[in-house]
């Protein structure tokens, strides 16, 4: 099947309500040619509708947020999780943080919708003791570091200030007096106003109700307060009086970030971004802005998110047009709109021009409005293919082509090998010509590396190449650097130098080199922190990216020596297991993003370290767990031990100590596995030993001992006399590390088996 090629990059800047929106259509009508790509601070945003009413307890943290991540993927959108510091409006480049100005992302077009943030930096010491409630997805976590902070010490009474006049502020409120009260706290809140009339845009009657249920709730409202200073326990007014607090929370008029006016876009007031009735910049045509962070100048609204959700319709049609050169559709905000207000309890007030309702049914109203917004999320419709080839795909021909879908989603990363049998059926049949400086390795040809005796000292040489397994080119470039320096780092050796092997997707010349600049940036960061030289490469163009490189490197002056192995010494794993079966979720978007989060983070941490530390600690045999799986990677090891030795050993494995992913356990459940499993299970045959039912997950671990990782850890045989030692600094890098099995007599471990001790001895003993 053909890709049509990339011609244009529209790149969202923002997780917001919009932006949310307008990548669910995107998944259900793409556009060929274009890539879409969201760049968000946070995996998970949340719904502001529904946050007074998280606060509260009537909802769960996964039920008033929505996984970014996830939704992109089965979007087929690229995802970005960083901060953005900065644009170029001229090279038309966004900048994130703690990334080189080479691994910016290009566009052609942008929107940016990361909604607004109290402003604080006008009242002293607020931006230093208060609480600020925006941006809101940053406030969920706040709100439960709150929480812990209030049932540390039996906590009993609390004060809290809550500063705004606002619907926010009196919705958030009613939250904590619903929520603390449940808990058996005593809440003294106070409702800090600045002016004389709360929900001064309310109807009459809203604020009557309003205050009244704050009289009822025993809530002190504080009109005229005009807050001068913060301080620890207190806040000032301009006109002297003081209100005591515990905590204060900040919920006034908001403020934009400050980068897009230091880019040259134009802005109002509070350095919201001016757009017209496109939703386009005055002042730049090629960015678009919606959602708080937005003011339509010639009809402004109000920072509400009803408007940011009626944008979304028509922000998703202005950039296909724009991309494609058409005229443009008008946003006309509505005048009127309905407004619902909780109250903390399971209540709600309701408003529409001067109908005012209130009671426990208009609460059940707005929960059914805000629980079918998030369905749109968290019920994704079945898709039979990726996104991004419905695109390329002609109308009359569609049906047909579904029907090959499955077997188009096969797994990136490590996950894309080819299978061990295939491998070696065709590898045993080739008579590669022997050189003399080449070490023999009991291997053959089957390595990735290979050590070279060039007469002075031995060069450690190896190839490694992946698939792109995520839709960050500068990630995945710094996991493919990662990922082939692990081979050297395996073979005892000090990385020097490398020559790459990349491929882009088919696309026009300038999207190429903006893929190639930012998976180059990402592996050139990784190599130049191994002090390992990029001295050249070839490049192709292909139907997706590919990244791979060959790595030399000097073998350390203390080689692994695996003749000394023997019984008793231990196996130790420095990373946990599943990404294969997570990554292969998130393939069919069906993985946590946080989930995902934490592989990736996985992904990049370097194995340099634990190859220094196990070479330090006498380390006599190590491997990287990478294609194969840990099991066929501890047999890797355990031939390379057994070629060298008279009386053969075995590894006892204990399967409850193997460290594994949560994630990976409860998708294993659910029958996700990577498309290489199934060649890698044929390891099982040299397996020993049965999981009794009663072991919780036993069944499952066990598979995923043939999970194919990508730049997954360090397995290493290590001394048992050592192993105390270097477990403790192993844990001072790796949160996961663990022993996870004993070389044993294979004559000693036959006797507690079915197997002959010759049987034993060619496998894994495994005991849970």
């Amino acid at each position: 099947m053909q890709h049509v090629p990339l011609i244009k990059d529209i790149v969202l800047i923002g997780g917001g309500h919009t932006h949310a929106l307008l990548i669910r259509k995107w998944g259900m009508k793409p556009l060929a040619g274009v890539r879409l790509t969201l760049i968000s601070r946070d995996v998970l945003t949340p719904y502001s509708g529904m946050l007074p009413a998280y606060v509260a307890g009537h909802y769960s943290h996964a039920q008033t947020h929505i996984d970014l991540a996830r939704l992109c993927q089965w979007a087929g959108v690229q995802f970005i999780q960083a901060s953005v510091t900065g644009l170029d409006l001229v090279a038309n480049r966004v900048f994130l943080e703690q990334r080189p100005q080479l691994a910016a992302v290009e566009f052609d077009l942008v929107s940016i919708n990361t909604g607004s943030t109290p402003d604080t930096s006008s009242v002293p010491g607020a931006a230093e003791f208060a609480l600020p409630v925006k941006p809101v997805n940053r406030f969920a976590g706040k709100w439960h570091a709150l929480n812990h902070r209030l049932n540390a010490g039996d906590t009993k009474e609390v004060s809290i200030a809550v500063v705004g006049a606002g619907v926010g502020g009196f919705e958030l409120l009613l939250s904590l007096h619903y929520a603390l009260a449940g808990r058996g706290i005593a809440a003294k809140l106070h409702w800090i106003v600045r002016g004389n009339e709360p929900l001064r845009e309310q109807p009459e009657k809203v604020r009557s109700l309003a205050l009244a249920h704050c009289r009822e709730k025993n809530i002190d409202v504080h009109l005229q307060f005009d807050v001068s200073k913060v301080e620890e326990k207190s806040l000032t007014a301009s006109s002297g009086d003081v209100v005591s607090f515990d905590e204060v929370l900040w919920v006034t008029a908001a403020t934009a970030p400050e980068w897009p006016s230091q880019a040259g876009l134009e802005v109002t007031g509070r350095n919201f971004i001016s757009v017209n009735d496109h939703l386009q910049s005055t002042s730049h045509p090629q960015v678009f802005a919606c959602g708080d962070v937005a003011t339509q100048t010639a009809s402004p609204s109000p920072k509400a998110g009803v408007f940011a959700v009626r944008q979304a319709p028509v922000l998703f049609e202005n950039l296909r047009r724009a991309v494609s050169g058409q005229s443009l559709r008008r946003y006309r905000p509505q005048k009127n709109f309905l407004s619902l207000i909780s109250l903390g309890e399971p209540s709600a007030i309701a408003s529409r021009n001067r109908i005012v309702l209130k009671g426990d049914w208009v609460w059940r109203w707005k929960d059914w409005i805000d629980t079918q917004f998030m369905r749109k999320f968290s019920e994704l419709p079945e898709r039979d293919m990726p996104p991004q080839l419905i695109a390329d795909i002609p109308e009359g021909l569609r049906e047909k082509d579904k029907q090959t879908a499955n077997d188009y989603m096969f797994c990136g990363g490590c996950g894309a090998k080819v299978g061990p049998e295939v491998l070696a059926a065709v590898l045993n049949e080739l008579k590669p010509f022997t050189s003399e400086s080449v070490v023999a390795s009991e291997h053959g040809i089957a390595d990735d590396s290979c050590v070279i005796d060039t007469g002075s000292r031995h060069l450690v040489q190896s190839v490694d190449q992946i698939r792109a397994n995520i839709g960050d080119a500068y990630l995945f470039g710094r996991i493919a650097a990662l990922h082939a320096l692990s081979d050297v780092y395996a073979g005892g050796g000090l990385p020097d130098s490398a020559l790459a092997l990349v491929t882009v997707g088919f696309s026009e010349a300038d999207i190429q080199r903006r893929d190639l600049a930012l998976m180059m940036s990402g592996a050139v960061e990784e190599l130049n922190a191994a002090r390992c030289m990029l001295a050249g490469g070839h490049s192709s163009v292909g139907p997706e990216s590919m990244l791979g490189f060959v790595v030399n490197g000097f073998q350390r002056d203390n080689p692994v020596n695996v003749a000394n192995v023997e019984a008793g010494d231990v196996l130790i794993l420095t990373k946990p297991l599943g990404t294969g079966v997570v990554m292969a979720a998130h393939m069919r978007a069906q993985a946590n993003g946080e989930d995902v989060a934490r592989v990736i983070d996985m992904m990049l941490q370097s194995n340099g370290p634990a190859a220094e530390i196990f070479s330090s600690h006498g380390a006599l045999c190590m491997t990287d767990v990478t294609g194969f799986g840990l099991l066929g990677h501890t047999l890797n090891l355990l031939d390379r031990v057994n070629a060298a030795k008279r009386k053969p050993l075995q590894v006892s494995l204990n399967l409850s100590q193997v460290p594994v992913f949560d994630a990976a356990v409860e998708l294993s459940k659910r029958n996700f596995k990577s498309s290489l499993f199934a060649q890698n299970a044929h390891f099982r045959s040299r397996l020993f030993g049965a999981v009794p039912p009663e072991v919780n997950d036993g069944l499952v671990r066990e598979r995923l001992l043939m999970d194919p990782q990508t730049n997954g850890g360090m397995l290493a045989i290590v001394p048992g006399s050592a192993a105390n030692d270097c477990l403790q600094q192993l844990q001072q890098t790796f949160s996961s590390v663990a022993v996870i099995g004993t070389l044993r007599d294979a004559t000693t471990l036959a006797t507690t088996s079915a197997a002959s001790a010759d049987k034993v001895s060619a496998g894994v003993f495994l005991e849970v």
